[in-house]
């Protein structure tokens, strides 16, 4: 006689999560063909790179802020590497470094997420169904669907932020009197960062929930017990992070890279691209009025809060998520979440405004997703209850009928938000940038450009990666600027299309020869130009 039913059902439950979960991750790679973006065309290739032996350097250059030397380039030294290493692992395994190589274990992991959720759930004291509604919410992920099995961090921070909340809460007993979970945390937190720069958050994180839990849970000896959690999750955290700290010393003398320092004194997003980086200044940044400084700053509050509303809770949940977070606000759980949340939303608001509204909270916050769907299951139960004070609603009933419905809507929500941001009113827009780069991959080499030629445009990484062209990024600048870079960066091509940078706009709209360009001709709405010197034209 089986002594545990429930922990068996729920066992069943997670099974049936894991397939259903790898059977759609499987449907969304049939349909997702190529990366799409340049942050997935990053990490794509820099898992060639080490697929290739060629190690952490890159033969493109996407912004200037370290001031690089040229081709190569010492590559993640904006974004994170663990994304490139599980690619490059999915290479090995593959045996070639094509792109479903690439995203072969993302598909797991993406697999994973419902099952952590779930488990995140019933760790909250929600019931069997409650925690499979949870589940099934994070299955049908809404916005977060087509990226799921990318080679990005989006999976990644899902179950890394899932882990460190089921680590940090134990079923039973305090976290300070549990050193290897103490570690453990540390080693998430560590994975974190090694997934995403704000993953530094959640390592400031792993260190208060040890103080604050040894704090509430052990009267005698507190002190210690903090000291001893922290060196533990410490010593965790420097075994992942450690050897990138140590890459970073060696080529730079300290242990951030100094490009990512100069984003906190943008005043505008395409400054991010800037040649020469060094005129992101403090005293440049305090330039700019008051008034500005916060315009951006509100607009990206705002930005960050309708990720909230559509992204993260898809509108529909985002009461049921407020509900269930109030019903079990008493957990230590719910308000640390809500705590990693503010502070997300912070550091994306105040620190890196122009970052976080153009796609960096949307990452940043998926860390807390899993809290997120465990926590609407919670809110349709309040719901439910009032129901039945009000109404005379039978729970057990209303809450099969109820749930059903809810991961039903949820279902199809998500199915139309993959359909368009995948296919798009054109039908095909999701592959269109791939198919752009090569064709202008193709219309070089019809201008003789070789192998070798380093080309400049708008995205580096995804013209790389679907070209095989060593590149850097078009300067947020002028023509003299253009020119510039051309030189110190040996550049043989420019291809300047209709996103041009505003000091641009009129070479695009009317293209000609101009110092150190020679202009060949358009094909598809992008302008050709041979690179002549910074003494002008041939």
């Amino acid at each position: 006689m089986n002594a545990d039913p429930a922990g068996s059902i729920r066992k069943r439950i997670l099974v049936l999560l894991l397939i259903a979960g790898l059977a759609l991750q499987v449907g969304v790679v049939l349909l997702v063909q190529t990366p799409g973006y340049m942050d997935a065309e990053y990490y794509f290739a820099g898992g060639q790179q080490l697929y290739r032996g060629d190690g952490f350097w890159e033969p493109f250059l996407w912004n200037y802020l370290d001031d690089p030397a040229g081709l190569p380039h010492i590559s993640h030294t904006y974004w994170m590497p663990l994304p490139s290493l599980i690619a490059a692992g999915g290479m090995f395994l593959q045996g070639n470094d094509g792109f479903n190589a690439a995203r072969s274990l993302f598909i797991p992991l993406a697999a994973l997420v419902p099952l952590v959720t779930a488990l995140i759930a019933w760790r909250l004291g929600l019931n069997t169904r409650q925690g499979t509604l949870a589940g099934v919410l994070a299955l049908f992920s809404g916005f977060y669907l087509p990226y799921a099995a990318l080679p990005e961090s989006f999976s990644l921070y899902m179950l890394l932020g899932g882990g460190f909340f089921l680590t940090a809460f134990p079923v039973s007993g305090s976290l300070a009197q549990q050193p290897v979970r103490a570690a453990a945390l540390g080693l998430i937190a560590g994975l974190m960062h090694l997934s995403r720069a704000d993953g530094l958050l959640w390592g400031l994180g792993a260190a208060a929930v040890i103080i604050l839990d040894a704090l509430a849970s052990q009267p005698a000896g507190r002190w210690k017990k903090v000291l001893a959690g922290v060196l533990l999750a410490g010593a965790g955290y420097a075994l992942v992070m450690g050897a990138w700290y140590g890459r970073n010393l060696s080529f730079y003398g300290q242990v951030m890279p100094p490009g990512g320092s100069k984003t906190i004194y943008l005043t505008d997003y395409n400054q991010t691209f800037v040649y020469p980086a060094d005129s992101l200044t403090l005293e440049t940044w305090l330039q700019t009025s008051w008034r500005e400084h916060l315009s951006d700053r509100l607009q990206a509050l705002q930005s960050n809060l309708m990720t909230l509303l559509g992204v993260q809770s898809l509108v529909v949940l985002l009461p049921l998520m407020s509900l269930g977070g109030w019903r079990l606000r008493k957990q230590r759980m719910v308000w640390v979440g809500l705590l990693a949340w503010l502070a997300t939303v912070l550091v994306m608001t105040l620190v890196f405004p122009y970052s976080g509204a153009r796609g960096g909270f949307f990452h940043s916050g998926s860390a807390l997703q899993p809290l997120l769907w465990a926590l609407a299951p919670a809110g349709l139960e309040e719901l439910i209850a009032l129901g039945a004070r009000k109404r005379g609603w039978k729970p057990g009933q209303a809450g099969t009928v109820f749930g059903i419905g809810l991961a039903v809507l949820c279902a199809l929500i998500s199915g139309m938000l993959f359909s368009a941001r995948v296919w798009g009113a054109s039908g095909e827009d999701w592959n269109l940038t791939w198919r752009v780069h090569q064709q202008v991959g193709r219309q070089l080499a019809a201008y003789g450009a070789q192998e070798t030629d380093i080309v400049m445009v708008n995205n580096p990484p995804g013209f790389h990666a679907a070209t095989g062209y060593p590149a850097v990024v078009i300067p947020d600048g002028n023509e003299d600027t253009l020119a510039e870079v051309a030189d110190r960066y040996d550049v043989q091509y420019l291809v300047l299309d209709r996103n041009a940078v505003s000091g641009l706009k009129d070479l695009y709209e009317n293209p000609r020869d101009v110092p150190g360009f020679h202009y060949l001709g358009t094909f598809a709405e992008s302008h050709y130009f041979l690179s002549t010197g910074w003494g002008g034209n041939e």
